[in-house]
């Protein structure tokens, strides 16, 4: 927790940067209010990022199996 308090004085202000830069973008919505904050990913593209990540999981699942075929006979998705 120390070592987070020392460093958080240099790493928030690029954390910050990245979030506006994100939600400039029309990428994410923060929510503000007096009590919280949240920060979500636009509805408009959530089923477009979740896509990729699954594509990109199914790759690396096919590079993984494609070196170990003889050992795995079948694979689900």
């Amino acid at each position: 927790m120390r070592a987070l308090e020392q460093e958080l004085e240099w790493t928030f202000p690029a954390i910050k940067k990245q979030i506006d830069s994100l939600e400039e973008s029309d990428i994410l919505i923060i929510n503000k209010s007096a009590q919280a904050r949240s920060i979500e990913l636009d509805p408009r593209i959530q089923d477009i990022i979740s896509q990729l990540v699954i594509t990109t999981l199914k790759q690396s699942c096919e590079k993984l199996f494609s070196v170990y075929e003889v050992i795995i006979s079948q694979r689900y998705y």
